[in-house]
């Protein structure tokens, strides 16, 4: 991932602020990866949960779908939720889904007509 700093950093995400996702990430702590669920994510950070008790300030990796390791530091911890703040800002769309291809709606359904 390339680092995005200056007035493209501005442009590209302060006007978006948070999105609510349904993903699953995996946080490297003591050499192993372990999944999580991210709940939303921006532009500097993300907030997740399923992991318990995590301490502040604590350096970690994370990766986000089949991205390489993001280097990141949690801010806070409440039982199983958690917040971390990445390195460098990421550009949170890349790990939207994507709908591709074309949508046809379907044709009218076929009924018999009963002669009365």
């Amino acid at each position: 991932m390339v680092p995005i700093f200056g007035k493209t950093f501005s442009a590209l995400f302060h006007d978006r602020g948070r999105s609510q996702i349904l993903l699953t990430g995996l946080l490297k702590l003591d050499d192993e990866w372990r999944s999580f669920r991210i709940k939303d994510i921006s532009a500097t950070g993300l907030k997740g949960k399923g992991i318990l008790d995590l301490p502040p300030d604590m350096v970690v990796e994370v990766r986000i779908r089949e991205s390489e390791p993001i280097a990141a530091e949690i801010v806070w911890s409440d039982g199983r939720l958690f917040g971390l703040r990445f390195t460098y800002p990421i550009n949170p769309e890349e790990f939207r889904t994507r709908i591709t291809g074309s949508y046809a709606l379907p044709g009218r359904p076929v009924t018999k007509r009963r002669i009365v």
